[in-house]
């Protein structure tokens, strides 16, 4: 509900492109987004997303669920903004030159399930991945990442992405009905995977 202000310099410096709007959500992209109604497209594509006080919310860039066109959702009316702490938080490294790469595990699911409802039940581990090397296995329910509770998939996709590669994260799953946990260090993907990046 909190109005925004959209900014970008695609043709000339001197030609600024402003639309405005609202955060019509938080959240989305399993946890990766800000959604906006102000018009985003490749006009203002690394321009900022402010709000009525001229502070940065995030950074206007094409996202897309998984499997689609990022560039054509700009003509859907909704636009999507990275949220200024995710780069924030990095800032420091990368101005070093380091390069980041989002954390992988190397789990699959199913991909018929209802990621908002199901749980984050294993279908499979990539062989020789940080899940195969923390000993997960299929059928492995996962109900924490980082002592933080994953009742569903998206919610366990949402922790996850908030890794970076090389990061550690402490693991708790049930195993039929026993406890159990792991650290498993997030690796970069680097071969894409059926059921995103996990």
């Amino acid at each position: 509900g909190q109005r925004t202000i959209a900014l970008g310099r695609a043709l000339s410096p001197e030609n600024v492109h402003v639309s405005v709007g609202i955060v019509s959500a938080v959240g989305r992209l399993s946890g990766r987004a800000l959604q906006t109604d102000a018009a985003v497209s490749p006009m203002n594509y690394g321009g900022p997303l402010l709000n009525l006080r001229g502070e940065l919310l995030g950074l206007l860039t094409p996202m897309a669920p998984s499997g689609q066109q990022a560039v054509g959702w700009y003509d859907s009316g909704i636009g999507f903004a990275i949220p200024w702490n995710d780069i924030d938080t990095r800032l420091e490294r990368l101005k070093q030159g380091e390069s980041i790469y989002p954390g992988w595990l190397g789990v699959q699911f199913h991909e018929d399930l209802n990621p908002y409802t199901a749980p984050a039940v294993v279908h499979s581990v990539v062989a020789a991945s940080p899940a195969d090397e923390a000993g997960l296995a299929s059928g492995d329910r996962i109900v924490e990442v980082d002592r933080t509770p994953t009742p569903s998939l998206v919610t366990f996709r949402r922790l996850l992405r908030a890794h970076d590669a090389g990061e550690r994260v402490q693991i708790r799953v049930f195993r039929g009905e026993e406890a159990y946990e792991t650290w498993a260090k997030l690796a970069r993907q680097t071969k894409k995977m059926p059921d995103g990046p996990n």
